[in-house]
């Protein structure tokens, strides 16, 4: 299937390096190899794939799955946003409970099983299992559905195929982060990182001058300034 895929690619967009392209290839190759062999020792049992949600019908019939419309996320007190997305996996656990899946292409660099939300950095399957419930019971009237599991799936040579996933039961939590996060966005307090640490992975350390940044943020973090009430609260979030 790989082979047959490159093939067709590379009619439609010619490589104009040959090494270059072998290199790909073989990446390519070795990314399937570990995907298959992560997929021999799964016990769930997959049941929908690229599960489309606010994309309106066309994307709904092109992929079998999913719903037309956004889902909404309740925060409680009147508050809710909705959410649009592309679920990379859906399966069914023996128990009739469901995991949630997100393929990633990159390492498992800044990614920790010990960290569930990671001070609002990470939020993405608690997302996307919140959203997986509601589009089940659209999809299958009558339904009932728990998301027990969700995580992310490192797919690829760089993430050798390892798992990282977090039971799914805390939703309070969830919507409280959220919660702080939308706070944020409406003071407009958008702060560098006092971490120096989550620079390594920024590609644009020139445009705040790192280190003079992350400098400035612990200044102002330890200054008591109520613009960052929010994103101080968010630390307390692992």
């Amino acid at each position: 299937l790989a082979d047959q895929l490159i093939k067709k690619y590379k009619e439609k967009i010619p490589s104009s390096s040959y090494a270059v392209f072998e290199h790909e290839v073989r990446d390519i190759i070795r990314s399937c190899d570990i995907f298959l062999t992560v997929e021999e020792a799964h016990e769930q049992t997959p049941m929908y794939f690229e599960v489309p949600f606010g994309f309106g019908p066309g994307s709904v019939k092109e992929n079998e799955c999913g719903v037309e419309e956004p889902v909404e996320i309740d925060l409680g007190a009147n508050t809710n946003f909705l959410l649009t997305g592309k679920i990379d996996r859906i399966d069914l656990n023996p128990d009739g409970t469901y995991s949630v899946w997100d393929y990633k292409t990159v390492s498992t660099y800044n990614y920790d099983d010990h960290k569930y939300l990671d001070h609002g950095r990470q939020i993405q399957h608690a997302l996307y299992a919140i959203a997986t419930e509601e589009i089940i019971k659209r999809m299958i009237p009558g339904a009932n559905p728990k998301v027990e599991y969700s995580g992310y799936l490192f797919s690829t040579s760089k993430g050798a195929g390892q798992k990282y996933f977090w039971q799914q039961g805390d939703k309070a939590k969830v919507k409280e982060v959220l919660k702080h996060l939308f706070d944020i966005l409406a003071a407009g307090a958008f702060v560098a990182t006092d971490d120096e640490e989550m620079c390594n992975t920024c590609d644009y350390p020139g445009v705040c001058n790192r280190n003079a940044a992350v400098a400035r943020a612990k200044e102002l973090a330890a200054s008591g300034c109520a613009h960052l009430n929010s994103w101080r609260r968010l630390k307390k979030f692992e």
